[in-house]
């Protein structure tokens, strides 16, 4: 290909071509250039099937351009344009998953797939980026985050954004805690304890559930009174199973943080039933109805309406004694919450098993 031809297709690549992407009914998404005829790729995942689109256009593009045929132009498209609303038919195995999902972060299903939606568009701009030459930092911020002052730590900073910009995510969250590090020489214990806290929770967004619980570990070691990072690591580590050890964590922050003394009352519970102890179980319980109330009371989000319900429900089927305090919850969430009458009946809706853990349950918040 010739100097001029590629300079022409980059030149085209660049406009503002509408993409749409399709499930079929084997799980594989289509993804696809409607203004360029023909310009299709397919791929397990909507990121993959649109980072293959990438390198398809530029191939359709450059035909197109040494053959001399006509290119449309890309559809005008303004804000105006977009409602904000669109339909995608995908597999029903798809769905559950991503409704399971949704459940287990007590988010709808609207917000968790706009959430993968934008992490998946991020990820094909950042290999385009890479595509068009930005494989490498600048020689004088690697040299500054070479040297041992407190000028690198900017330096290696800027490193690890320049990575998570470009979409390496693990090699990121290495720079921030490399920076951390540097941090605590400077710094002290604490103020690395807070960065390492947040290179955990970019970790965690990106779906590194490992690489998060070392950091948020990292973090805790380091100040162990960071209750941010405590409540964090004792939420990953339930849902991982390891409720014993996340009842330790967890504990600290359950006066102050909400989301903390629920999964510390989840803990307790399927630790207790794990033991057989009555009492840590019973523990649990009180733990849970305490969160559920406080989550509810005066919340006027309808959006947060289903997650507190599922957790609900979950308590009413751990037998009697949870059947009783899911009916107290309904009834002051219909006394104290601005959701909507909550109807009983609903309690007798299986929710998921909450004794079972699932990949997705390990990558929530």
């Amino acid at each position: 290909m010739s100097a001029q031809v590629e300079n022409r297709v980059e030149e085209l690549a660049l406009l503002p071509w509408s993409r749409d992407v399709v499930a079929d009914e084997d799980g594989v998404f289509i993804a696809s250039i409607p203004e360029l005829e023909g310009c299709f790729a397919d791929g397990d995942s909507v990121e993959e099937a649109l980072a293959n689109l990438e390198d398809v256009l530029r191939d359709w593009l450059t035909l197109a351009v040494e053959e001399g045929s006509e290119i449309p132009a890309p559809r005008r498209q303004t804000y105006e344009d977009f409602s904000g609303r669109f339909s995608v038919r995908v597999p029903k195995s798809l769905h559950r998953k991503l409704s399971e999902r949704a459940e287990k972060e007590a988010a709808s299903l609207n917000q968790l797939v706009s959430v993968l939606l934008a992490h998946a568009v991020e990820g094909v701009q950042a290999r385009s980026s890479r595509r068009n030459g930005l494989v490498d930092v600048h020689e004088d911020i690697a040299a500054d985050a070479v040297r041992s002052t407190r000028e690198s730590i900017a330096a290696l900073k800027g490193i690890a954004t320049f990575l998570r910009d470009r979409g390496d995510t693990n090699f990121a969250a290495l720079f921030f805690a490399v920076a951390a590090d540097r941090v605590a020489t400077f710094e002290g214990a604490e103020a690395a304890s807070r960065e390492l806290g947040t290179a955990a929770a970019f970790a965690r967004r990106n779906n590194r559930p490992k690489l998060a619980e070392a950091l948020f570990r990292e973090s805790v070691r380091r100040d162990p009174t960071n209750l941010r990072s405590s409540s964090a690591l004792g939420q990953l580590l339930h849902h991982q199973g390891h409720y014993a050890e996340a009842a330790r964590y967890l504990e600290p922050p359950s006066s102050i943080d909400n989301y903390a003394l629920l999964f510390l009352g989840w803990s307790l519970i399927f630790e207790g039933r794990e033991a057989d102890d009555a009492a840590t179980a019973q523990r649990g319980e009180r733990s849970v109805v305490k969160a559920l109330k406080d989550w509810s009371y005066q919340n006027r989000d309808p959006a947060q309406k289903e997650g507190w319900l599922r957790h609900t429900q979950r308590l009413s089927h751990l037998g009697s004694s949870g059947r009783e305090c899911a009916k107290e919850l309904v009834s002051f969430a219909n006394a104290n919450a601005s959701w909507g009458r909550i109807d009983e009946a609903k309690l007798e809706v299986e929710a998921p098993d909450a004794l079972v853990d699932s990949e997705a349950e390990t990558n929530s918040r």
